[in-house]
C-alpha cells in the first residue's frame, strides 16, 4: 500500500511515507527489544527493576502504536481510498488475506 500512496497521494505535512514506514520500523523494534527482555528475565538479578523496564518499555510501545493507528485511519487510509479503485482496494485486501502476515523476523 505505501507505494501506491507515495506514488499517487497528494501527501500532507505529517503524512509522507517514510513517516509511516520509521514507525513501522520503531514498531519492530520494540517488538525484538521485548522478546530480549522477556529472555533476559529469566536470569535477572532485581526482577523487579527488570518488570518495570518491560512495563514502562510497553507503555511507549502503546502510545506510538495508537499514534501510528490514528495517522493511518486519518491521512493513509482515506487518501489511498481516493486515488485507488474499488478494484485496487479489492486486490490489495486479497493479497493482504492471503499472504501470511509475519510481524517480526528472528
Amino acid at each position: 500500500m505505501i507505494p501506491m500512496y507515495r506514488e499517487r497521494a497528494e501527501v500532507p505535512v505529517g503524512g509522507a511515507a517514510e513517516i509511516f514506514l520509521g514507525e513501522h520500523d520503531k514498531m519492530r523494534q520494540y517488538l525484538l527489544l521485548f522478546k530480549e527482555e522477556l529472555t533476559k528475565m529469566a536470569e535477572a538479578h532485581d526482577l523487579e527493576r527488570a518488570v518495570i523496564f518491560l512495563l514502562d518499555s510497553q507503555h511507549i510501545f502503546k502510545r506510538l502504536l495508537v499514534h501510528h493507528d490514528t495517522r493511518e485511519r486519518k491521512m493513509l487510509y482515506p487518501l489511498l481510498d481516493e486515488v485507488t479503485t474499488e478494484q485496487e482496494r479489492e486486490g490489495l485486501f486479497t493479497k493482504l488475506k492471503a499472504s501470511p502476515f509475519v510481524m517480526m523476523q528472528t
